[in-house]
């Protein structure tokens, strides 16, 4: 090989890395998108039909090169809710496209202008059952030859399907707030109904079974597959239900003796990690009725308030101050940010292992080991912070 071989190498390395970057940065064509979304009701002999009217403007002396509508049913498809689009150019009706998913037009219908009509019609295919609401999203795009025409190329109205609804959200929103008006009512109404408030808090348990169903299959078939991959996301999930279970079962244990410290702790833990794995269902289901959403948050947060409310005091006062619900909070995210530091830090620690016993393995470098051990400090902070409050506090 001759002086000049690892040059040329170097200068071939170099132009292979240019043409990649040049190739990832490289913009797309100049396109121009429209949307329009929202929520129809489907009733299994009324289907839902949505009606979207986009408007193309003239390019000029630019060339429109492609006209696509892309017409669906979001959120991972119910396949009770069948789906079906058309996309036509006003005027061109025996050249339109059918079916769902990207709808492909001549672009030639547009060369100066057009108007594309896109309906959607939304079937009920499941038993009998009463209405629900599904979601939709039709959009447009528009690709040039050399650039985007104008400053509003396209536009979109909603003719038909766009019905007034109550947000997703406020459908949970009421129900945990009518679990929050029982919870303060058991509390109002006094020591009578303690052992219904603490028979009630011990249903915490309950969503965190279900959860924990699913992950069994994953966790019985985890040794055989360990080497290969770690189902982590199962690990975790499992986890956190049973860590939630036990630690009911700890608080109704303590409430019954008349100490609601760690009860009310754990259902501030509960409100906060069931509703937010509630609402990512909720925000996910292609197709609902809202009194259903409704009364499963309540069904769900009402454990919450109750355990939140705490027990009623057994016996003479005690010489300690009682936990409040506010107290309680505090503690909750306490406990929740010690809980991801410590994972954190696990994961760092597996993760040091685990590159100690591959092979090729090398010591890290000084800075590596820096940076790596903040959150281990973080870690231990936390929990030299919560043990000592426990010990000084003794609630």
């Amino acid at each position: 090989m001759t002086d000049r071989s690892p040059r040329r190498l170097a200068a071939l390395a170099v132009l292979v890395v240019a043409s990649v970057a040049l190739i990832a940065t490289t913009p797309g064509p100049p396109t121009a998108r429209v949307d329009a979304s929202g929520e129809v009701a489907v009733a299994p002999d009324d289907p839902g039909e949505v009606e979207v009217r986009f408007g193309v403007a003239d390019p000029g002396e630019n060339r429109i090169v492609r006209v696509s509508v892309h017409a669906a049913v979001p959120g991972g498809g119910d396949p009770r809710v069948h789906a079906t689009a058309g996309a036509v150019v006003t005027g061109q009706e025996e050249a339109g496209a059918i079916g769902v998913g990207a709808l492909e037009l001549d672009p030639t219908d547009c060369a100066r202008g057009c108007e594309v009509v896109t309906t959607l019609t939304a079937s009920w295919v499941g038993p009998p059952e009463l209405e629900v609401r599904t979601a939709w999203r039709v959009e447009l795009a528009v690709e040039y030859e050399s650039d985007v025409s104008g400053e509003d190329p396209v536009s979109a109205s909603v003719v038909r399907g766009h019905e007034p609804a109550a947000p997703r959200i406020a459908w949970p929103a009421f129900g945990a707030a009518l679990a929050a008006l029982a919870g303060v009512a058991l509390v109002a109404w006094g020591g009578s109904l303690g052992l219904v408030r603490i028979v009630l808090a011990a249903g915490i348990a309950v969503p965190a079974a279900i959860a924990l169903i699913p992950t069994l299959p994953y966790l019985s078939a985890m040794p055989a597959r360990f080497a290969v991959r770690i189902d982590w996301e199962a690990i975790l999930a499992a986890g956190a239900a049973l860590a939630l279970i036990l630690a009911a079962g700890v608080g109704v244990w303590r409430a019954a003796l008349g100490m609601d410290a760690v009860l009310r702790v754990v259902g501030w833990l509960a409100a906060l990690g069931v509703g937010l794995a509630w609402w990512q269902v909720v925000d996910h289901m292609p197709a609902y009725r809202g009194h259903e959403l409704v009364l499963l948050t309540f069904a769900l947060a009402l454990p919450c308030a109750a355990a939140i409310g705490g027990a009623p005091v057994r016996g003479p006062a005690r010489a300690t101050r009682r936990i409040g619900a506010a107290l309680s909070l505090v503690i909750a995210a306490q406990l929740l940010m010690a809980g991801v530091s410590l994972l954190v830090a696990g994961a760092l620690v597996l993760s040091f292992l685990a590159s100690l016993l591959s092979p090729g393995a090398r010591a890290p470098d000084v800075g590596s080991l820096a940076m790596g051990s903040i959150p281990l400090l973080v870690a231990v902070g936390f929990v030299a912070g919560l043990w000592a409050w426990r010990r000084g506090s003794r609630a």
